[in-house]
């Protein structure tokens, strides 16, 4: 049912997800849209316009162009003026409306007939702009010179800016005869920029090639130069653009338009203030619309989350308490269960409950205050045990008698939803009445090694007698001559001290390594169960022949592991190493190897592993033998020379230290590997028997490999 809600909110939230996207676009269409025909229309207004100014200038301009044809005609091509000419001049001048002025420039720029009172024949213009253009520009014909201020207009009671429009005169040879420049009449020119009407707030004017403004609505701006702001594209196309003005800072939208017969662009500049203003109230009306939308949609959606996450901690809290009852019914039957050591704890290791068979084995009341009964049981710090869950481990301690006894436990954790830990579970055995079966089985397969080797153990034994009764002979026979002095005494009793001190190592070691194991695990040297099982076989291995190759050195690495049951391991593989030269020796008589026996010691870092192999140069291992050489009974020696349990019995001591042994060939015979933990390793962390007093940790020192004794 949960799932079924919450899948009916997951198709909401995709359906408000879709609408909000398709409304977002239609939002964005909208305002991109009308975004580009506010500013189309602002274009489109101001094309027009300046088509119209375009126009307005090419008729004036045709005019002005034609009344210069006619002076140009009536002057001819004569270096010398017409009679009457200046008369002609005047009537040219009061025909056309257009026309303020003419004057007649010859090519020594000297005023040859004007119209204009203010100059008289002979004036010189050879600085005017029209004189130095066609002087140094012979391929033009015609120019409109830049504003200026013309005095006579003032006189009208106008006053403003007029223009100039000159052609070249030339000869019938094309020599430069001067040029006709015709005044513009400033009314008649400026007159429509005064009579257009709701162009306060637009900038109007025509522009020459020069960059000059020839004409404009405002009257600052007439003269000055903008080349540097109108675009070369825009005068080659008549395109619009964003254009700053720098008399009022506002942003205006330009567009320009090329006259048809006059090298003039009209232009026209519509402020986009209003334009941008009636955009943006438009895009925050469509905005809101659409803020609104989601708005709801969120709404919608929000009390509808909040509905279902109401049913869902309902449904939650019902499949809780179920839950709980289950779990309930769990734990009493698991803590009903026969024969299993079963406790509860809460997230620091304290007692929540535990069953009967527990509180026989263990007293919870004896738990030290400064431990939690979690880290009383395991032997380690609670966030350790956390962090390796889950967790079987073989835990030694006083049960609550006081004997020593051995439990297995696993350990794991109850978690709450986000995975956080809420109670600790341990369900443990008792292991101590089979522990004990299997430590009398090792002890017997103990005996029965001894028991093998008491001839060499005699012998070892009977050596450093022989030698102490030789020298009490050797001392007896000088007392009887008189002869002994003090420092051969010194030497003889020297050496019978040397020969009592080995007996009594031997003795000694003899007794150590008979003594019943208790499976106390602890940190030490492997060399020292190594050299252990050498002293009690050292008669057997010089007396066979066998030369020991000791690839180790003492104090190099540190082993966990029960000293007595690792020495029993070696003793076993080195026995079986000597029967297989042995055996090696009759079958192929005749062989050049040496027999060796090898012994390493090494630390297989980082995996924190001792590795512990003894190899042989004997008849190896059968292909046919390698996988059952570690079952019961199963031996490959002659009746009465082998009970087939040394291999399983290793077997299983190296089990129960938590380590393996592995059997492989090799080129000179066969090799037994036994690795088992070392100090640093996690085994030493959760398996340290706790029988009375806490074991020393051991800092373990570098292991070093392949050192030739």
């Amino acid at each position: 049912m949960t799932m079924h809600r919450t899948w009916m909110m997951m198709a909401y939230w995709v359906g408000a997800a879709i609408i909000a996207v398709i409304a977002g676009a239609g939002t964005g269409t909208l305002i991109i849209t009308d975004h580009r025909n506010s500013y189309r229309n602002a274009e489109r207004e101001a094309a027009t316009l300046a088509a119209a100014l375009a126009e307005h200038g090419s008729q004036v301009f045709a005019r002005l162009d034609a009344l210069s044809r006619t002076v140009v005609d009536d002057r001819g091509r004569g270096k010398d003026l017409p009679p009457a000419f200046s008369d002609r001049l005047g009537e040219r001048i009061a025909a056309e409306p257009a026309a303020r002025g003419i004057t007649v420039i010859d090519s020594a720029g000297k005023v040859v007939a004007t119209t204009i009172p203010m100059l008289s024949i002979g004036s010189d213009m050879t600085a005017s702009p029209a004189f130095r253009i066609f002087t140094s520009q012979p391929e033009r014909e015609t120019f409109i010179g830049p504003p200026y201020l013309f005095l006579m207009d003032i006189f009208r009671g106008w006053v403003g800016s007029t223009l100039s429009y000159s052609r070249r005169v030339v000869d019938d040879q094309g020599q430069f005869l001067g040029f006709v420049a015709i005044v513009v009449d400033g009314p008649f020119l400026y007159s429509v920029y005064d009579r257009l009407e709701g162009v306060d707030d637009k900038m109007i004017g025509l522009i020459g090639q020069d960059g000059v403004v020839r004409a404009s609505n405002n009257r600052l701006a007439i003269g000055l130069d903008i080349r540097d702001l109108v675009p070369e594209k825009a005068a080659q196309q008549e395109s619009a653009r964003f254009f700053r003005s720098p008399f009022d800072g506002r942003e205006y939208l330009i567009a320009y338009e090329r006259s048809s017969t006059t090298p003039l662009l009209s232009y026209v500049g519509v402020p986009i203030s209003g334009h941008r203003l009636a955009w943006q109230r438009n895009s925050a009306t469509t905005l809101g619309a659409f803020v609104v939308l989601c708005g709801t949609l969120g709404a919608v959606g929000y009390f509808l989350n909040r509905q279902n996450h109401h049913n869902n901690r309902l449904m939650a809290s019902m499949m809780e308490a179920a839950r709980e009852r289950h779990e309930r019914e769990f734990l009493q039957a698991v803590l009903n269960t026969g024969g299993a050591l079963v406790v509860v704890t809460d997230e620091n290791g304290a007692l929540l409950v535990c069953n009967p068979v527990f509180r026989r084995k263990i007293d919870p009341e004896h738990v030290p205050g400064n431990v939690s009964l979690l880290e009383f049981l395991f032997g380690s710090p609670l966030h350790k045990l956390a962090r390796a869950l889950p967790l079987e481990t073989i835990v030694t301690m006083a049960d609550r008698q006081g004997e020593k006894a051995e439990f297995s436990w696993t350990l794991n954790a109850i978690r709450s939803g986000d995975g956080a830990i809420r109670n600790f579970v341990a369900i443990g055995f008792d292991n101590t009445s089979r522990r004990n079966a299997e430590l009398a089985v090792y002890q017997a397969g103990k005996l029965i090694t001894l028991g093998e080797m008491a001839t060499g153990l005699a012998h070892e034994i009977n050596q450093p007698i022989a030698t102490i009764g030789m020298i009490v002979d050797v001392l007896r026979n000088r007392l009887r001559k008189g002869v002994i002095d003090g420092d051969f005494l010194q030497r003889k009793l020297i050496t019978m001290n040397e020969q009592i001190e080995r007996t009594v190592a031997i003795v000694d070691h003899m007794r150590i390594f008979g003594r019943r194991s208790e499976r106390e695990l602890e940190v030490f040297d492997p060399v020292d169960a190594v050299e252990g099982a050498l002293t009690i076989l050292g008669a057997e291995i010089r007396n066979a022949a066998i030369r020991v190759h000791r690839n180790y050195v003492g104090g190099a690495c540190r082993v966990f592991a029960d000293r007595l049951l690792l020495e029993q391991v070696v003793l076993n593989l080195l026995r079986n190493a000597i029967d297989a030269i042995a055996a090696r020796r009759e079958n192929l008589t005749g062989d050049p190897r040496q027999d060796e026996i090898i012994i390493s010691v090494r630390n297989q870092a980082p995996v924190d592993v001792i590795d512990i192999e003894i190899g042989d140069t004997g008849t190896g291992i059968d292909r046919a033998h390698i996988e059952r050489i570690f079952d019961p009974f199963f031996t490959t020696k002659s009746f009465g020379k082998g009970t087939g349990l040394g291999l399983p019995l290793s077997f299983g001591m190296v089990r129960d230290m938590g380590g393996r042994i592995e059997a492989s060939n090799t080129d000179y015979g066969a090799a037994f590997t036994v690795r088992l933990p070392s100090s640093s390793s996690d085994a030493s962390q959760y398996c340290q028997p706790r029988f009375g007093a806490e074991p020393a940790h051991v800092q373990p020192k570098p292991c070093r490999s392949d050192v030739q004794s």
